[in-house]
Formats: structure tokens, sequence, C-alpha cells
């Protein structure tokens, strides 16, 4: 059963009795006025592949129950007040394709295997968090991705390399960081990585601390290469 009442003026909270609904294999509750927390019960729906509650009032963490449906594969919270650390328990599901977080108050870092926690993803919007710590090494592994959004965060040290095997990204933001080194380094090898990644269209890279030399290679990227933003940094050098 699909239960979808999006986009409407849908407020108060959640029921909890959402969980008793065992048949349930999509839940469509995005841009409504929902607010207070998710409930834990959610947990209890086995069948579940859509969670998809973007765009309304929802406070709180999000509860490790999450964690114990085997087969969600869309887990989008996006845009509402969640706060706290997302559980580890929700990386551990193999199927999720597309995961949205982004616009909420998480903190911390993400998981360093990421991408190998989630082979299917093609989706990840983690951007305007507090997410801190490096971006996932395991970033090269995700060889369906189709977008990855790092943006307005507090994520720090290098860009991972090897990226050019993901031939079907086509948005990739580390914007509004602090990756990058003060110039005190090269920081922008990864760029030579990307220009072998043929589907890329957007690259937003302003707002860190990139150094060192823009490598010449990036006249080979792709004529689908739209933008590519490397504004306020420490560059010096093209």
């Amino acid at each position: 059963m699909v239960f979808d009442a999006n986009s409407n003026r849908i407020s108060g909270s959640l029921p909890a009795g959402f969980g008793s609904l065992f048949k349930l294999v999509k839940i469509i509750l995005e841009k409504n006025r929902l607010s207070g927390s998710i409930p834990a019960s959610l947990g209890n729906i086995s069948s579940l592949t859509h969670l998809l509650l973007t765009m309304n009032s929802f406070q709180g963490r999000v509860p490790e129950d999450i964690g114990r449906i085997p087969n969600l594969r869309q887990f989008s919270v996006g845009s509402n007040l969640l706060s706290g650390t997302v559980p580890d328990s929700i990386y551990n599901i193999f199927a999720i394709d597309l995961f949205s977080v982004v616009n909420n108050d998480f903190v911390r870092g993400l998981p360093p295997g990421l991408f190998t926690r989630f082979p299917k993803l093609e989706i990840l919007a983690a951007g305007m968090n507090r997410f801190t710590g490096p971006i996932p090494v395991s970033l090269s592994n995700a060889s369906g991705l189709l977008q990855a959004d790092f943006g307005y965060n507090n994520f720090t040290g290098p860009v991972p390399r090897n990226l050019g095997v993901l031939q079907s990204l086509s948005f990739l933001s580390f914007a509004y960081n602090q990756l990058g080194s003060w110039g005190e380094e090269d920081d922008l090898g990864f760029l030579t990585d990307l220009t072998n990644c043929s589907s890329m269209e957007t690259l937003p890279l302003g707002n860190n601390r990139f150094g060192g030399e823009v490598p010449k290679s990036i006249g080979n990227f792709s004529s689908r290469l739209k933008y590519l933003n490397l504004g306020v940094n420490q560059i010096e050098e093209l």
C-alpha cells in the first residue's frame, strides 16, 4: 500500500499508529506542516521502501529504529528541524539509493565507509547541516552516484582522490566547508581525477581552504560541464 498525502496543509504529529500498517510500501508526506518527532514505530514496517518526509517541521533525533527497515530505498527527511547525529543503524540499510538529510541541524561526521555501506546510492543530499570531519574516503566506490551535495557544512581535510571512476556523477558540491590546507599544499589535484567524470555538469567548490595551483588538466573536462566555482579559496596560480 502507498500512502501519499504530499503537498497539503497537514499539521500536528505523525501518529505512532502508522507503525502498525504493516503492508505500507511508501509513506509520502512531503511539503506539509507536520511537527513533533518521527515515530520510532515506523521501524516496524518491514515492507517500507520509501519514507519521504521532506519539508515539514519534524524535530529531535531520527530514531534508531528506522535502521530496522531492511528494504528501505529512499530516505528523505530534508528541510526539517532535526538535530543530533544520524543513527548508525541507518547506514546499514543496504538497499538505500536516495539519502537526503539536507537543511537540518545534524552534527558529527559521515562514516568513512558510507559509500560501501550504501552500494546502490544514487543521490546524497547532506548539505546545510553541521557535519564535521573528512569527506568519506569511500566516495570513489559509489559507482552509481548521480548527485552528491556536501555543501554548507564544516567538513575538513583533503578531497578523496580516484573520483574519476564516477562516470554517472553530474553534480558534486563541496562549497562552503573548510576543505583544503589554507594554501600549504597543492589541494586541487582531485580536479584532474574529476575530468574523467564524463557526465559532470555542476561543480561548486567555492568558499573553502583550497590552495596551490589550478591544474591545467581542467581543460579536459567534458563539454557537459556548465559550472565550476573555485571562488573564495587560497589559490595562487592558474
